[in-house]
C-alpha cells in the first residue's frame, strides 16, 4: 500500500513539472495581461490552475485585449495555444 501512494506522490509530482514547464511557454509579456484577470476571476493566482482552466471562459476574453495590445505579434500568436496546452495538461 505504501508503495502505491509513493508513486501515487511520484506521478502526481511529474505531472505537475510538466503542466509548469507548459505554463514557462507562456510568453512574459501574456502572463503580464492573464495574471491580474486570474485573480479577477476568482482564482487564487497564476499557480491555481484548474480554477484559471475551469474560468478560462472568463479569463480569456479580458486578456486577449491586452495581450493583442501589448504583445508583439509573434508572441501574440503564442500565447492561446500555450494556454490551452497548460489546461489540456491539467485535464480541463
Amino acid at each position: 500500500m505504501k508503495f502505491l501512494t509513493i508513486l501515487a506522490v511520484l506521478i502526481t509530482a511529474a505531472a505537475a513539472q510538466d503542466c509548469a514547464a507548459k505554463v514557462a511557454a507562456i510568453p512574459a509579456c501574456g502572463r503580464t495581461c492573464i495574471d491580474p484577470e486570474i485573480t479577477a476571476a476568482g482564482c487564487t493566482g497564476p499557480t491555481d490552475l484548474k480554477c484559471i482552466c475551469a474560468k478560462r471562459s472568463a479569463i480569456e476574453p479580458k486578456a486577449a485585449a491586452c495581450v493583442v495590445k501589448g504583445c508583439p505579434a509573434a508572441d501574440t500568436l503564442k500565447v492561446q495555444p500555450a494556454v490551452a496546452d497548460v489546461c489540456a495538461c491539467v485535464g480541463a
